[in-house]
């Protein structure tokens, strides 16, 4: 167990610090520059958005141009069609940049002297423009449209641009050598037909400065593409598959089979593993690079920042480790997969742990228990019957051709109707017995079990003996545990107020101060909780004595009246206190002989005593009732309560249970628990009962003969 904890504390510790190491040089700077993309990349793929774009923004300011010069013989549908599938495409290209925050561009109407853009752009030189930007371009229109280009984009073909990339729908494209042939709804017509004007008489300038923003631009996603940092993703899962396999390798499998993941992936058969281990590593490995790229090129950054999420960093930072995490977690598994397969045998992993080998070995346990089919088995006999009646049965039908396969789907729908209908009933059964289980289960024992369940009615009655054995055993647990709850309870009650009390006075002796006289009280007080609490554990030891069997007797021959009697004297300053008189009625007799345990015995009626010195009503009396029943002695205990007696006369003899529950006077509540333990360990009865307010104490002991106490002494 310890092994297996050291092994999975480790292995998460290995891909945690595998995954935080890659995560921290995501900030590096050689790292950054590494992805970003070179002017001539971004010339690439720029190339056709930016010529769109100059058109786009030589029609913006000066619409009335015609972009497309048009053949007359052309109908007027399908120059309306060009002009503006052309128009949609520019102006989309245009407004994408424009809306750019790395692209800056400038235009100027030579014509009209209107400008339109960024016009820092016309006061800044151009090795100022050449130096301070990622890529620049400088176009000059003649009064026929040819352009003199200067900066990044002089090899670019500004002059004439394609048709057909601008064309949304045509049927085909020919081309015979420099002639473009469109065909479009019937129409065919040449390049020389539809031809893109260039702008004319106009200077434009655009620039995307060296120092890119990472925003959600079109420039921005080119310069900072998440696929350019492929290649460091590649490397670093890499380094750390061999790291894995270093660790796997060494470690015993016989450890590692037992710790999950590994665990619950040793149980897949193999061609299911393969799919999940093979689909598992290449979405995440495409997860892992694209999520890596995305925040190290700062696009995904951009994107929660638009957003106004808070703490973006720090998600990005814990979702890019948990999801390397998981990538290696995943590699981690089918490392596993191969080193089990080795150490197992091919073969023999093969034929247990594969989707093939278990249909094989499916098969052979089929024909084996085929084989093993008891046919002296009454029931078995009957289902054999009954199949091969229904292959003579289809066979027969078959004879008719056309008409027996008629009637041969009529019979098997009709067997299937009565098949289902045996089931159905078998499974009404089934569920009846089944909701049974639950009540059962749930605790409803009242619950009527059904008349007849056909073949479960054997089941039915076993269920009807459990319910009855289960009611019992829950009726008796849960008065154990009420019981349990409520000696807790009071236990917990009474200790504390002696507890609480010695506690205050402890504190009240350490304050400075004092005076002798308060100290002696204060002492005097400590005396007095302390024998209260030391009482209270000598019953609660009493009772548990009493209810483990542990009493030790000394049984010897007493007289039961004398004995009743000095139990009263030692009583009688509690009596007196609350001016009770007590009144004996002997029924003529003078002395009662018993065999009892004197301690306990005096205990016994001590207890009673002290119970009426609390519950008699004062200014009352007491009456002591001694008689001899045939060869038993009746003592009875009789007062006036001064609370009603509303309580049950069977739980007043339990433990911690109080006659007046308001009382906290420092009782313990274990008193007549303890006289009544006593009394039945010394072979008698004791009971209680009340009427009206009037609560008696009744006790019992046979009595003994002087030669049968003499040999029970001496034994």
């Amino acid at each position: 167990m310890k092994k297996k904890h050291i092994f999975l504390t480790s292995f998460i510790a290995l891909l945690s610090v595998m995954s935080l190491m890659i995560c921290s040089v995501y900030r590096n700077d050689q790292i950054q520059e590494l992805g970003r993309s070179g002017k001539q990349a971004v010339i690439w793929y720029l190339e056709n958005d930016i010529q769109e774009s100059v058109l786009g923004l030589a029609q913006t300011i000066r619409p009335k141009d015609d972009a497309i010069k048009f053949d007359s013989r052309l109908p007027d549908y399908l120059k309306s069609m060009i002009s503006n599938d052309l128009k949609e495409k520019v102006t989309k290209s245009f407004l994408e940049l424009k809306e750019d925050a790395n692209f800056q561009y400038y235009a100027k109407d030579l014509k009209s002297g209107r400008e339109y853009g960024n016009k820092k752009l016309r006061e800044m030189p151009q090795n100022e423009l050449r130096d301070s930007s990622l890529l620049y371009g400088i176009l000059e229109y003649d009064k026929d449209g040819v352009a003199k280009i200067l900066g990044d984009f002089s090899d670019m073909d500004f002059q004439q641009l394609s048709l057909n990339r601008y064309l949304r729908y045509f049927d085909s494209v020919e081309e015979n050598g420099a002639m473009i042939t469109y065909h479009i709804n019937d129409e065919q017509f040449t390049q020389a037909q539809a031809m893109i004007q260039n702008p004319k008489q106009m200077k434009i300038i655009f620039r995307v400065p060296k120092e890119v923003t990472k925003d959600q631009g079109l420039i921005a996603r080119t310069v900072y593409d998440w696929s350019n940092y492929t290649q460091f993703s590649a490397i670093a899962a890499m380094i750390a598959t061999m790291v894995l396999i270093l660790y796997l390798l060494f470690y015993p499998i016989a450890i590692v089979e037992e710790v999950n993941p590994f665990q619950t992936f040793k149980k897949v058969k193999f061609g299911f593993l393969f799919i999940l281990l093979a689909t598992g590593i290449t979405l995440g490995t495409a997860g892992v690079m694209a999520l890596s790229g995305a925040t190290i090129s700062g696009t995904l950054q951009s994107v929660m920042n638009e957003y106004h999420i808070m703490m973006s960093e720090e998600l990005l930072f814990v979702a890019n480790v948990v999801s390397w995490m998981l990538l290696f977690l995943m590699i981690s598994i089918a490392l596993f997969a191969v080193k089990y397969i080795f150490v197992k045998g091919f073969w023999k992993y093969m034929k247990e742990d594969t989707v093939l080998g278990s249909m094989i070995a499916g098969i052979h346990r089929h024909i084996d228990a085929l084989a093993e089919i008891d046919l002296k088995d009454n029931a078995n006999r009957r289902l054999l019957k009954f199949m091969l009646m229904q292959i003579v049965i289809m066979i027969a039908l078959c004879l008719f051709w056309w008409f027996g396969m008629f009637l041969a789907i009529i019979y098997g729908f009709a067997l299937f109707l009565w098949l289902k209908q045996k089931l159905n009933a078998v499974q009404h059964d089934y569920r009846t017995l089944l909701k049974q289980t639950q009540e059962l289960k749930e605790g409803n024992f009242q619950a009527e079990l059904p008349q007849d369940v056909g073949i479960f009615n054997a089941l039915k009655d076993e269920f009807g003996e459990i319910r009855v054995g289960f009611e019992k055993a829950v009726r008796e647990e849960t008065k154990s545990q009420n019981m349990k709850t409520e000696l807790i309870s009071n236990v917990s009650h009474d200790l504390k107020t002696p507890l609480t009390g010695i506690r205050n006075y402890v504190e009240l002796l350490q304050q400075e101060g004092i005076s002798e006289t308060q100290r002696r009280e204060y002492v005097s007080m400590l005396d007095q909780y302390a024998k209260r609490l030391h009482a209270l554990m000598e019953d609660l030891f009493e009772v548990s004595k009493a209810n483990s069997g542990n009493i030790q007797l000394d049984m010897a021959r007493l007289d039961i009246i004398a004995l009743v009697g000095q139990v009263q004297a030692e009583c009688s300053e509690l009596l007196q206190e609350r001016e009770l008189e007590v009144l004996w009625n002997l029924h003529g007799e003078k002395q009662l002989s018993v065999l009892l345990d004197g301690s306990k015995a005096f205990r016994i009626f001590e207890n009673l005593f002290i119970n009426i010195h609390h519950y008699a009503l004062e200014h009352t009396r007491v009456y002591v009732d001694i008689r001899k029943t045939a060869n038993r002695v009746r003592i009875e205990c009789k007062n006036i309560s001064k609370e009603p007696l509303n309580f049950d006369t069977d739980d007043i003899v339990d433990r911690f249970v109080r006659g007046d529950k308001s009382r906290h006077d420092g009782g313990s509540g274990l008193g007549l628990a303890i006289a009544k333990s006593f009394t039945e360990a010394m072979k008698g009865s004791f009971r209680i009962e009340t009427d009206g307010d009037l609560f008696k104490a009744v006790i019992e002991f046979p009595l003994i003969d002087d030669t049968l106490a003499e040999n029970q002494e001496e034994g």
